[in-house]
């Protein structure tokens, strides 16, 4: 939802795109899937006609950034570093999720990448349970 203070902002960031620009969709999920990145193919009078990383298009509309046939929280938002980052996350956790759960591939990784992979997840966890005792 964008709030009064902001449409202002995200109005002119839909009036400023053009083709080759970047937005996400999906800020919203329910469903665990990250935010998608699109791309900015081309735009009608009203319309604006994004492709995804498989080059299928989607339409949102010029006015709002909603999602043709669809509800505002389909609408296109700007691509952020706190997205992308989100992005990234969810791919290294699918990645770590289908290794863990498959028995060849855990046998498959060499003991120092192992150690390797334990010592960083030690280092990573001590330093973000200090973070969050700060807080």
């Amino acid at each position: 939802m964008i709030y009064d203070k902001d449409r202002e902002q995200y109005k002119a960031w839909l009036a400023s795109l053009k083709p080759g620009d970047q937005a996400a969709v999906g800020l919203h999920s329910r469903y665990g899937h990250p935010p998608s990145i699109l791309t900015l193919k081309r735009m009608t009078a009203t319309q604006f006609v994004m492709a995804n990383e498989f080059d299928r298009e989607e339409r949102y509309r010029r006015d709002n950034g909603g999602k043709v046939g669809g509800s505002s929280f389909d609408g296109i938002r700007p691509l952020t570093d706190q997205v992308r980052a989100a992005i990234e996350l969810h791919g290294h956790r699918r990645w770590l999720n289908d290794i863990s759960w498959r028995d060849d591939k855990i046998k498959a990784i060499p003991a120092p990448v192992i150690a390797a992979m334990r010592a960083a997840y030690d280092k990573g966890m001590a330093e973000h349970s200090a973070d969050q005792e700060e807080n």
